[in-house]
């Protein structure tokens, strides 16, 4: 009985976490939220993100980034 109650926890706390999506694109803007429509424009702005297990950087793709990814 414990473990059943252990796992409908686990389930419901794995509900509530979420990932996220960011994008990096060539027309974005660093000041933007990083979203698929307001992208940022450069790696420096991905190095200051504090990212969480699940989250994605999406890349446009076509373009040379030049940067240093920490």
């Amino acid at each position: 009985m414990r473990v059943r109650s252990i796992m409908a926890a686990l389930l419901l706390l794995a509900g509530t976490c979420s990932a996220a999506d960011y994008y990096v694109g060539a027309r974005g803007n660093d000041d933007a939220p990083g979203s698929k429509a307001r992208p940022w424009k450069s790696i420096g702005r991905v190095n200051h993100l504090i990212a969480r297990p699940g989250d994605r950087i999406l890349f446009g793709r076509g373009r040379l980034l030049l940067g240093i990814s920490y």
